[in-house]
């Protein structure tokens, strides 16, 4: 039963730099806010900064990401703590 669980949470995966992309191609058609498109989908603008923060991770582990996000079924969580920490580089890179 628990394989089950587990195949069809597989199924059912969406990468989450794909829903970000969705995101962003949504704002950028209808001439979208954060807040207009949360509003739109019907989640929190903070949910949609957050797919939105994803996009900024580096070129490489977005790469990466799209590659095997299915396989190795990486969830938007982890990421979010990976664009954080890419973030913080940049910063730092920045003010040196």
């Amino acid at each position: 039963m628990r394989k089950l669980r587990h195949q069809k949470r597989r199924d059912l995966y969406v990468n989450p730099l794909t829903q970000a992309d969705e995101y962003k191609r949504i704002i950028k058609e209808k001439n979208f806010t954060q807040s207009q498109l949360a509003k739109f989908l019907g989640i929190s603008r903070m949910r949609v900064t957050q797919m939105l923060n994803l996009l900024k991770l580096p070129v490489k582990q977005q790469n990466y990401i799209l590659k095997h996000g299915k396989e190795k079924f990486i969830t938007e969580r982890p990421l979010r703590k990976l664009a954080a920490l890419a973030k913080q580089r940049s910063k730092n890179r920045r003010d040196r």
